[in-house]
């Protein structure tokens, strides 16, 4: 397998200069990390630590902070090989705020999510509240609206009986009325009758 990463280092060489001549600098940046893992797996440790500072000077601040804490990581572990154990040390401290970095933003990402859902929830628990309330107050306007028709009908027919029954007594005057008359008609010729 060493024979492998020995044969790949040269082509990510040739790669690493033709991302340099166009500019490349995203992917650049991403070839220098990988052609450090390579150096370091074939064990050339100096060559390893060159693309990793050179991957840091590129990335900077901006870079992926987990790319940049396994690379401190992999700094830690060149520094050691080497016999540099100050270095090593720095390198390893390094590490460990990235990581510390890294749960934090977790740590802040969860509870971000955590309350995005929390207010998506809330909204829609009133979305379907004021739905409800809604519903509600559209049958409740439904069965007034039908109460005010039903008492609408029960006073047209009301009024109409009324009608009728004025049209009865009317009816009845006018019988009344004209039976009166040939009763008075019927007395005037009895009387006239009785005087002759």
């Amino acid at each position: 397998q060493v024979n492998n990463w020995e044969e790949i280092i040269p082509m990510m060489e040739i790669q690493i200069q033709h991302r340099i001549e166009v500019n490349d600098l995203f992917n650049l940046q991403h070839d220098y990390y990988n052609t450090c893992e390579l150096y370091y797996q074939v064990g050339n440790y100096a060559k390893a630590e060159e693309y990793a500072l050179k991957y840091l000077q590129l990335s900077g601040r901006t870079g992926n902070k987990t790319d940049h804490m396994k690379l401190f990581g992999r700094l830690y572990e060149i520094k050691f090989c080497q016999g540099d154990y100050q270095s090593a040390f720095a390198y390893a401290e390094l590490q460990d705020d990235y990581k510390d970095t890294l749960n934090a933003q977790n740590v802040r990402q969860t509870l971000t999510d955590l309350q995005e859902k929390y207010e998506s929830d809330k909204k829609d628990k009133e979305i379907e509240r004021l739905s409800r309330e809604k519903l509600i107050s559209a049958l409740e306007l439904q069965v007034r609206n039908k109460s005010i028709a039903n008492l609408n009908y029960e006073n047209t027919v009301k009024q109409q009986e009324n009608e009728l029954l004025h049209k009865d007594q009317a009816l009845q005057k006018m019988e009344i009325d004209q039976a009166n008359s040939e009763v008075d008609k019927k007395n005037k010729e009895v009387t006239l009758l009785n005087q002759e």
